[in-house]
């Protein structure tokens, strides 16, 4: 046995129960165990109930799993909140993207419109110069 340890002719029962608690129990066994500390410190199996430092280490870790459950369900909340803020801000930027592609669709129909009245217009441009040079050799064949 190394010189820092505790030696325990008791067990601690650290079975897990309901949602994840559990519970210290003092149970004198007839077969000793040796729990590693910096005390050297020897208990016997006269003790029952437990220590007092057994009980009061058990109110603590209670207390603990108490403070990480409050912890727990905290976290929780917070995800959940977030997550709804998360979606109320989606809520508008998935409206502005829909408004954004509509005016991109619409610019691009526009861009296209304004291609075609133009190749038109250099069309008309072209006819009414065939027209006014037309009437220009009319007019000079005439005089």
């Amino acid at each position: 046995m190394s010189p820092n340890s505790i030696k325990c002719c008791a067990s601690l029962d650290l079975t897990p129960i309901k949602a994840g608690k559990r519970i210290w129990s003092h149970s004198p066994t007839s077969a000793s165990s040796t729990l590693n500390s910096d005390d050297d410190i020897y208990y016997s199996s006269k003790y029952s109930p437990p220590p007092a430092i057994f009980r009061r280490l058990g109110k603590k870790v209670e207390e603990l799993e108490h403070y990480i459950d409050q912890l727990e369900a905290s976290a929780r909340d917070t995800r959940l909140k977030h997550a709804e803020e998360l979606q109320m801000c989606q809520e508008p930027i998935d409206e502005l993207q829909s408004t954004v592609d509509f005016q991109t669709t619409m610019l691009d129909h526009m861009g296209k419109e304004v291609e075609r009245l133009e190749a038109d217009n250099d069309c008309l441009r072209m006819e009414n110069l065939e027209v006014i040079e037309h009437h220009i050799l009319e007019h000079l064949s005439l005089t």
